[in-house]
């Protein structure tokens, strides 16, 4: 793959990213897989304006945002996928809109988040709360539970426990 980060200018910066290749069989897709975002990050403000291509013509486009302030982060996100359907069959769309938040206390960062997803009309909706606790500047001990209630069947939980390291 070729990928490509642009210097930044007034905190403007872009992102794309490609590859090329033929597929050894019918079928399988172009092999194109093409991507590209333009960024933005300047003191509190992030942004990001995305899309990309996959090789069976799935498209997806999201937009990002977030907001720091002295410990307490706003996000928001919203993103939209259409997968290219088969001969025979239609294309599926989904759409998901996200917003979090996360509150730095020394040394624990406590989040929160909420999303929901519309895939081809059916609605899902989720909630998230998480705390992470910082070891060293790499190092964190991370826990968090999740609650995820689709419309069309019953509700489900997901905890998690763990550490992880950045290298």
């Amino acid at each position: 793959g070729l990928f490509y980060d642009s210097p930044k200018f007034g905190g403007f910066s872009v992102h794309l990213s490609g590859a090329f290749e033929e597929q050894p069989f019918p079928g399988a897709g172009t092999g194109n897989n093409i991507g590209a975002s333009l960024n933005y990050g300047q003191g509190p403000v992030s942004l990001m304006l995305a899309h990309n291509k996959n090789s069976s013509d799935d498209t997806d486009i999201f937009v990002g945002a977030r907001y720091d302030f002295e410990s307490v982060s706003l996000m928001g996100a919203y993103d939209e996928s259409v997968y290219a359907g088969t001969i025979g069959t239609l294309d599926s769309k989904a759409k998901v809109v996200t917003l979090g938040a996360t509150y730095a206390v020394g040394v624990v960062t406590w989040k929160a988040g909420y999303g929901r997803r519309d895939t081809d009309g059916v609605k899902n909706d989720f909630v998230g709360l998480g705390a992470d606790y910082a070891l060293s500047k790499r190092t964190i001990v991370y826990l968090s539970a999740g609650y995820n209630k689709p419309e069309d069947s019953g509700s489900s939980n997901a905890y998690g426990v763990g550490v992880s390291h950045s290298f």
